[in-house]
């Protein structure tokens, strides 16, 4: 290191040094390289300009303005203070890291939303779900409900000059107890002379479900569609068998007189 005979040093020759101290400002206007370590008891003051740490580690680092990072940022401790915050700069999105387990997301989310996230890694294939209070929880994902779906064709004809049951009947069991089943059923209902003939279903062959189907008959072996449907609460995990049961109330009454094809539908409705 030379003088200039005014105050100002530079380097000259080899600037390898074994012990630099100086009790005021020393000014590098060109790059200062140290190949081996370099202890700072003090402070380091960077007015403008660039730090770079080409390997090797920063152990402590205090910056009072704003700090920039174009690769990766590790926080390789287990403690944390003040807040890391990522901008995207097209847009002005943000993450702010407050702490360890929180974040603070800014736009698309509007205003300031504050999520706390669980502690642990959670178990394979659960989710994450808040309480809508920011907090958040590993759960279990919902079961996978199958369809339960029966149908039944019948293509038999009947008659009857009182109530008969026909053939027409689906059995379903029920995966819970609060399930509903919706009963649908279609087909053709008639009577030999004018009269009246009906139709229902009952559960089990013990419970009338609603109210009759009534097909007012005027003309002599007219035929008319008598579609049914209803939800039924059985309250039972047990197989549960719904019929159509017919009948006249004058005449003789037919179901499916021309021998179509009806049917019978049971779902289970959770």
């Amino acid at each position: 290191m030379q003088t200039n005979g005014s105050g100002n040093t530079s380097w000259t020759g080899d600037p390898s040094l074994n012990t630099v101290t100086t009790s005021g400002n020393g000014t590098i206007g060109g790059t200062l390289t140290v190949t081996g370590n370099t202890t700072v008891n003090g402070s380091v003051y960077i007015p403008s300009g660039t730090l770079v740490v080409t390997s090797g580690a920063l152990y402590a680092l205090s910056v009072n303005g704003n700090a920039t990072v174009s690769g990766g940022f590790h926080i390789v401790g287990n403690t944390f203070s003040g807040t890391i915050q990522t901008n995207s700069l097209s847009n002005n999105n943000s993450i702010t890291l407050g702490t360890l387990s929180s974040a603070t997301l800014n736009p698309p989310l509007s205003g300031t939303t504050n999520f706390t996230f669980p502690s642990t890694n959670g178990t394979n294939g659960y989710l994450l779900q808040t309480d809508g209070s920011g907090n958040t929880s590993w759960t279990a994902p919902p079961a996978t409900i199958t369809p339960n779906v029966i149908m039944v064709i019948d293509t038999n004809n009947y008659s009857t000059t009182g109530g008969s049951a026909t053939s027409l009947n689906a059995s379903i069991t029920p995966s819970s107890s609060s399930s509903k089943i919706l009963i649908t059923v279609t087909g053709v209902i008639g009577c030999s002379s004018s009269g009246e003939a009906y139709a229902f279903i009952m559960r089990n062959n013990t419970t009338n479900l609603a109210n009759p189907t009534v097909a007012f008959i005027s003309t002599t072996s007219a035929q008319v569609p008598a579609n049914i449907s209803y939800l039924d609460s059985p309250a039972t995990t047990s197989s549960t068998t719904y019929t159509l049961f017919f009948g006249a109330i004058s005449g003789t009454a037919y179901w499916n007189p021309t021998s179509i094809t009806n049917t019978i539908i049971l779902q289970e409705v959770h």
